[in-house]
């Protein structure tokens, strides 16, 4: 009896070994089949097998990852070397897929740290921790890695990584403002994706493009220009096998678009926005991208079409409470209260909701100009960066002082240093700024110049205020 097992185990382990060599061979013919064989049979591959984990880490789909996931955690905690990053590379790909955004990032950075060098799983975490960062805002950081990795993917003639760096480049450049720079850098792509082989290389690289393409055009209000780069790219993305958050996302941006340019629709686009989920999964954060998307449309839909303002506050109150919900997360999200609070004072005539909607405003200005001022520290590979690095740094902290100082001066116009609310004493966590000059209240009652401002960490709220001399020169005390 012990014999016959032993033979039959013989036989199947022989059976699964030739099942794996056909799955070698199927890679350039049918990627697909062979990742289905690998696995159906992940078992029988541990941290010997990097050709095998290397390959399926380059060419894994994005719906595929979860069913390869016992292999790469199995892997990842106890294989050393190749093999472990690797896997810890992938796993990092699935929790962004799947929106646990922190946690990609801290696999890419460990993949980083360990390889100290600029092989070819360097370039990828590189780009791939670039783009999570632009996510959260790290813009700063975010250009100097997908420069690092341009250079590294040059250096190993890997065209493609090349090109998707130097895209990559162009979106964060598009979305810190510097729209000159990204139009040069997805011009220049054309180019590149005319020299790429290989279908669904060129299918990824054109939908970065004309990511970069709708970004410059919506921006600038090229609505046109900017549907037909969003329904170019919807046309595409099936061919890359994304996350269904990222075709989600696709079609919110068409229907924000379309919202511009088809006025008398904006009733039935309003319904499918609401029914995007129905249709995509989305992940956690896309989730909350999509509710504040449709918010910000309700807002203008009550304002512009059905000029009713009780509608539109009430719109603007959940949409105020998503951005403070939101916003100690994700920096950008907190951007839309500018755009909010402007409506609220000017438009809805809500005074205490749009001081709110400034003062989170102004919350995400400051945090952001932080984190410029402190990318290397929180950052060591930084250091690489380059002269024109700097130069777009530099471009990037006066566009976001320039933003601070616009909110400030609108709370000026709307607000009064008689508002009791200017009297709000200063905390560890929450930051006073004057609206009048702009600059920070310290802990000593001194008021320090917003260039000068460091706190010993990012998580801080701020408020409006008015300094002392501020108030003498605007508001003086009338005389008896």
């Amino acid at each position: 009896m012990w014999r016959l097992r032993s033979t039959h185990a013989a036989s199947d382990k022989a059976s699964v070994s030739t099942l794996l060599r056909e799955a070698d061979r199927l890679r350039s013919q049918d990627p697909a089949r062979a990742i289905a064989l690998y696995a159906a049979h992940q078992e029988s591959i541990d941290g010997e097998d990097e050709d095998r984990l290397g390959w399926i880490s380059q060419n894994v789909a994005p719906n595929a990852l979860p069913v390869l996931a016992p292999l790469l955690e199995r892997v990842a905690a106890s294989a050393t070397g190749p093999a472990r990053q690797f896997a810890t590379h992938s796993i990092g790909a699935q929790a962004w897929y799947e929106g646990r955004c922190d946690e990609a990032e801290q696999c890419w950075r460990t993949v980083l740290r360990e390889l100290q060098d600029d092989s070819p799983l360097w370039v990828r975490a590189c780009l791939n921790l670039a783009a999570a960062l632009s996510e959260r805002s790290h813009y700063f950081e975010s250009l100097v890695l997908t420069g690092m990795g341009a250079r590294a993917a040059e250096k190993h003639g890997l065209a493609y990584f090349a090109a998707f760096a130097a895209i990559r480049r162009g979106a964060t450049l598009a979305t810190i403002g510097d729209h000159q720079r990204a139009r040069t850098i997805a011009a220049e792509s054309e180019e590149r994706l005319a020299a790429m082989t290989d279908a669904q290389q060129r299918a990824v690289l054109e939908t970065e493009a004309l990511s970069v393409w709708s970004q410059i055009f919506i921006e600038t209000k090229q609505w046109e220009r900017a549907l037909s780069a969003v329904n170019r790219r919807i046309a595409i993305l099936p061919q890359c096998s994304p996350a269904p958050s990222i075709i989600g996302e696709a079609h919110i941006c068409r229907i924000r678009v379309r919202f511009e340019l088809e006025h008398e629709r904006r009733a039935e686009l309003l319904e499918l926005l609401d029914a995007i989920p129905q249709y995509f999964a989305l992940a956690d954060d896309w989730k909350i991208g999509w509710q504040l998307q449709r918010l910000e449309l309700r807002v203008r839909y009550a304002l512009e079409d059905c000029k009713d303002r009780e509608v539109a506050l009430d719109y603007a109150q959940q949409h105020l409470a998503l951005i403070r919900q939101s916003s100690n997360s994700d920096a950008t999200r907190a951007m839309g209260a500018a755009a909010l609070a402007r409506q609220l004072a000017d438009d809805i005539v809500a005074p205490d909701e749009a001081r709110a909607a400034f003062d989170l405003a102004a919350t995400a200005s400051l945090r952001r100009i932080v984190q410029a001022h402190r990318a290397i520290d929180e950052l060591p590979e930084l250091a690489q960066a380059t002269p024109d690095d700097w130069i777009a740094l530099g471009q990037y902290r006066q566009r976001l002082a320039d933003r601070q100082r616009e909110i400030a001066a609108r709370v000026a116009v709307h607000f009064t240093p008689n508002d009791p609310a200017f009297d709000l004493i200063v905390s560890d966590d929450l930051v006073k700024v004057c609206a009048w000059c702009n600059r920070v209240a310290m802990r000593d009652h001194t008021w320090l110049p917003l260039e000068h401002f460091s706190p010993a960490d990012s998580g801080f709220s701020v408020t409006h205020g008015i300094c002392i001399p501020c108030r003498d020169q605007h508001f003086p005390i009338p005389q008896p």
